[in-house]
């Protein structure tokens, strides 16, 4: 039986949805009883997963602090970005949001 399935009954039993059979005959019943609760409980919407409706990163445009270009930046950047006109640094990774080092305009949708 493969793992996922495997918690799925463990919280069935855990919210009371499966009962151990007592008999070899009663076991045969409730299995078939039991895999229409896992499919009840699965279909829950409590169970089911929700997608966010807005992503949480950003594109945003960013004022070199040296030369005053505009560059339009990501809002999570991986490695340090520098400016095209003038090499100055612009932002710098944080392992998650950026540090930006320049003014930030506006924050494009």
């Amino acid at each position: 039986m493969p793992l996922h399935f495997q918690l799925l009954v463990w919280k069935c039993r855990e919210a009371g949805a499966l009962c151990a059979p007592s008999s070899p005959a009663e076991g045969l019943l409730e299995k078939k009883s039991a895999s229409s609760k896992v499919e009840t409980f699965i279909n829950t919407p409590k169970f089911q997963p929700t997608m966010k409706q807005e992503p949480d990163s950003k594109f945003i445009k960013v004022r070199c602090p040296k030369c005053k270009n505009e560059q339009i930046l990501y809002g999570k950047v991986s490695t340090q970005v520098k400016c095209l006109v003038c090499e100055e640094l612009l932002a710098e990774p944080t392992g998650g949001k950026s540090k930006v080092r320049g003014r930030v305009l506006e924050v494009l949708e």
